[in-house]
């Protein structure tokens, strides 16, 4: 991500789920180690996704990126605010 995560802010969830398993499901994405070879620098795929989670990502030095997911895509910017895009776990 560039640099050290400090806290994320979960801005909004899908009302289907349980506030646990979402926390769990970033703690997760976040944790995961993503292949360079399935990381885009745009939207890579044609089919119509809806937010699912929405999160504000703050860094150690206050800057700010943000993160979506949805049905297994997620969105991604990083400290430098470069968006990033990969098919991710989806949420259960």
């Amino acid at each position: 991500m560039g640099a050290p995560v400090q806290t994320v802010i979960i801005r909004s969830y899908s009302p289907k789920a349980k506030e646990d398993a979402v926390r769990q499901f970033v703690v997760n994405l976040l944790q995961e180690r993503v292949q360079m070879m399935a990381v885009f620098s745009y939207e890579p795929w044609d089919e119509m996704v809806f937010q699912d989670i929405v999160a504000t990502i703050r860094f150690r030095d206050k800057t700010e990126g943000w993160l979506e997911a949805s049905a297994g895509h997620v969105c991604i910017t990083d400290h430098s605010k470069s968006a990033f895009w990969f098919r991710g776990p989806a949420r259960r």
